[in-house]
């Protein structure tokens, strides 16, 4: 697999993939420790990407082993850096995992096993140009876009005001892992579906009521808040369908502001409507897009009315990534989700010889600043969920409260 023998080096103040001096496989052992430990310690060590590879992986056995059917059981954590994969693509590549693994076992190894293809994002490029295009030509959409953006950078945000980071707090992420068991999973999905709603749009309306009720348990005056949030979206949506994974990382950020009072858990359904229409909206208009191809284009008059006030930059130099050292910049929204969708439908998870209990997954971005991110996938017709808290700026209990709440609140559909 091409991806798994490569790194990144700078040639000429440009980052390249090069194919590394020697190939090697990262694989360490471990035995009897505890998972969700060994996961939380993955996140806090960088990868060499100059000497490359671009991924490892931990072996973590165990002497626990069902008699009755001689079966052990064990865990393996992968470690990506994002330039060759994400989440959605990652789940491709345990799939296959799983297949070698299960060949191997049954003594039928192939000689070749195809994980996808590392992919530029080429079709990305060629959407940005285009939207910068009619931005261009569109001035009055495109100052709308400028307001939205800058009308939800400009959200206060309260739960650093409520829950302030410990004094001396590290750039630390604390990591909670979780799981719906599969009666509460199934009511989710027909309730959600009943409603005429996504599940992430449900799911996360649940969020905001839970994030509402706890900002009003510390003393909120506001009858209601603007709440910001941000969603994972997958821009192999907007490609040409393709047979075979493409890898790389092509995922963007959709933006919602979304109107919430006190009263949500009341009006709850009313409320989960109007975000998944916001959403659906967002992923049609490709709002994601927009909000970068806006960069693209500078003013150089102060009329706005004209044409010729917007120019299109040829090149677009990509920001810079700060320094690890540097101090983060506050986060612009209450929680950043990322649904990886029903996975059973990539990941096969019953195999002749192997099968798989538990499945996890994250990120970890040292230049990067939230209150918040969650994950969450159906697998096997159950929700799998990690919370992840920037303990930077936050108190360690509010990822613990937010737990609560969430497994509280939605008990409802049970």
């Amino acid at each position: 697999m091409e991806i798994l023998h490569i790194c990144i080096r700078k040639e000429n103040g440009h980052y390249w993939f090069y194919k590394m001096d020697e190939e090697k496989i990262p694989l360490q052992v471990l035995k009897n420790q505890s998972p969700e430990s060994v996961f939380e310690k993955e996140t806090h060590t960088c990868i060499d990407s100059a000497t490359g590879p671009l991924w490892r992986a931990t072996y973590i056995t165990s002497d626990e082993k069902q008699k009755e059917n001689n079966t052990f059981s064990s865990n393996i954590l992968f470690t990506f850096h994002h330039a060759i994969t994400d989440g959605y693509t990652s789940v491709n590549i345990c799939n296959n995992f799983l297949k070698v693994l299960n060949d191997v076992i049954e003594e039928n190894v192939q000689k070749l096993y195809y994980f996808g293809q590392l992919n530029d994002g080429h079709e990305s490029e060629e959407l940005f140009i285009q939207r910068a295009k009619y931005l261009k030509n569109n001035l009055e959409y495109c100052s709308e876009i400028r307001t939205m953006e800058s009308k939800f950078n400009n959200a206060k945000l309260l739960l650093t005001e409520y829950f302030p980071a410990p004094k001396g707090a590290g750039k630390r992420t604390k990591f909670i892992h979780g799981e719906l068991n599969k009666e509460m999973t199934t009511n989710l999905i027909k309730v959600f579906k009943s409603k005429g709603i996504s599940f992430h749009a449900g799911f996360c309306s649940v969020f905001n009521w839970v994030l509402m009720d706890i900002l009003t348990e510390n003393g909120l005056p506001d009858k209601e808040i603007e709440l910001p949030t941000t969603h994972a979206f997958n821009l192999r949506k907007y490609w040409k369908k393709s047979s075979s994974a493409q890898l790389g990382s092509h995922v963007l950020v959709i933006s919602l502001l979304n109107k919430t009072d006190k009263n949500v858990g009341e009006n709850f359904w009313e409320y989960a409507k109007e975000f998944d229409k916001e959403l659906k909206n967002a992923i049609e208009s490709m709002q994601a897009i927009d909000w970068i191809s806006v960069k693209s284009l500078r003013y150089i008059s102060s009329e706005p009315k004209c044409d010729e006030s917007l120019n299109l930059q040829e090149n677009v130099p990509l920001p810079p990534i700060p320094p690890s050292y540097l101090p983060f910049l506050p986060p612009k929204s209450y929680y950043y989700a990322s649904n990886m969708g029903v996975t059973s439908s990539i990941l096969k998870g019953e195999r002749d010889h192997v099968s798989i209990k538990f499945i996890s997954g994250g990120a970890s971005i040292p230049s990067m600043s939230s209150n918040m991110i969650i994950f969450f996938q159906t697998f096997q017709g159950k929700v799998n969920l990690l919370h992840g808290l920037f303990c930077i700026l936050s108190n360690g209990r509010l990822c613990q409260l937010m737990r609560r709440k969430i497994y509280s609140e939605i008990t409802i559909y049970k």
